[in-house]
């Protein structure tokens, strides 16, 4: 399996929706906060809404919590020195019910968030990262 695999030759493995099967506003809006998100930080990960994340236990019990962190754990690993990679998944359709968010509500929160991230990116003091992309 290549996620195992991926796992035991990095430190992070994080997915990457290939082929998504959201609406074109979904993908519009995720497109663009990816990409503000990637210049602000340079954490290089295309797609961290993406749920797939696999990381050590320890490595996410040393950062700083807070809700809506999910989007920024590639960065905040990185921050610590631990190699990301990003491997392409299935992304499949939601098969019932509707989503309980919209793109204008979680926007306040994550450029709040992004800003949070970034003064803590120039803060923190960074011990040997190795970035890898696929």
């Amino acid at each position: 399996m290549a996620v195992a695999r991926r796992a035991r030759e990095h430190d992070v493995v994080i997915g990457r929706r290939a082929q998504r099967r959201d609406t074109v506003w979904r993908r519009l809006a995720g497109r663009l906060a990816n990409a503000v998100r990637r210049s602000v930080l340079g954490d290089g990960a295309s797609d961290t809404g993406c749920s797939l994340k696999l990381f050590p236990t320890q490595a996410l019990l040393a950062l700083p919590r807070f809700d809506g962190m999910h989007r920024f754990l590639p960065a905040l690993f990185r921050y610590q020195g631990l190699s990301v990679r990003e491997i392409d998944v299935n992304h499949r359709a939601r098969r019932s019910g509707r989503s309980k968010y919209t793109n204008l509500a979680r926007l306040r929160r994550t450029v709040f968030d992004l800003a949070g991230v970034y003064w803590l990116s120039k803060r923190t003091i960074r011990v040997g990262a190795r970035d890898e992309q696929s």
